[in-house]
């Protein structure tokens, strides 16, 4: 069938069309993109939500915010001292001994790290739709491992008993029971390890019960006749032997 004048006329602007369509479909998905990298960029050291380090909230913060947050919590966590106690002895490490130093600086960069984590459409969805980050940084400490072992020894020192056994003591006439007694020995590396958890734990707590174990004797106030079955007792000035069996005068 032949086409007549006014039907090419009219295919023509539908034809012009479809390329303009297409231009500025292209220049709103470029508008976006551009949109999508500057908002992802200007946020590029702010931390997501969700994020903590060594349990301290700094989602939302920028990160010299975070650094500044980090530090004050620390410095006031570290500037107490340790107390170490048992019975009624007690001893301390104080802050200036235990020289500890966190790394701010790489705790949060770490912090900035994982908020950057995923493609940038995932960072800005997140942005603006208040998703999270569930991460907790940890904590990067140093302290001086010679004051943890330094007050561990000076605890073990002042404790450590050795166990006594039972035995007799005699005089002219008798044999005296001298009862057993129960030794102490300090659990020298739980002691250090509970020294440090307090040294740089998050909790409130900077106090240690020293832990001990018994050390029994040998010998038993109960064993003492079986043990001595026999035994003499010389009594110079009177010119007596007294003979005892099993703690008994025979």
């Amino acid at each position: 069938m032949a086409t007549s004048s006014l039907d090419r006329l009219g295919a023509l602007p539908r034809r012009r069309v479809l390329p303009f369509v297409a231009v500025g479909a292209a220049i709103v998905l470029l508008v976006a993109a551009l949109g999508i990298y500057l908002y992802d960029h200007s946020r590029r050291d702010v931390i997501a939500t969700g994020v903590k380090v060594d349990g301290i909230p700094v989602g939302g913060l920028h990160e010299a915010a975070a650094r500044k947050k980090v530090a004050a919590v620390l410095a006031g966590r570290f500037s107490r001292p340790v107390t170490v106690h048992w019975g009624g002895h007690r001893w301390q490490l104080s802050p200036g001994e235990a020289a500890v130093h966190a790394n701010v600086d790489s705790m949060v960069a770490r912090a900035v790290n994982a908020s950057r984590e995923g493609s940038i459409v995932t960072r800005v969805a997140r942005g603006l739709f208040g998703g999270s980050v569930n991460r907790n940084v940890p904590l990067q400490v140093s302290y001086s491992h010679g004051a943890v072992r330094g007050l561990a020894a000076r605890v073990r020192a002042d404790l450590d008993r050795p166990a006594q056994d039972a035995t007799v003591r005699p005089t002219a006439t008798s044999l005296n029971p001298v009862p057993g007694r129960v030794g102490i020995a300090v659990q020298y590396s739980a002691l250090g390890a509970g020294i440090t958890t307090a040294l740089l734990g998050p909790g409130p707590n900077r106090s240690v019960t020293v832990p001990t174990r018994k050390i029994q004797p040998k010998v038993t106030t109960a064993q003492l006749a079986s043990r001595y079955a026999a035994y003499i007792v010389i009594d110079r000035s009177n010119f007596k032997l007294r003979f005892f069996s099993h703690l008994r005068l025979a």
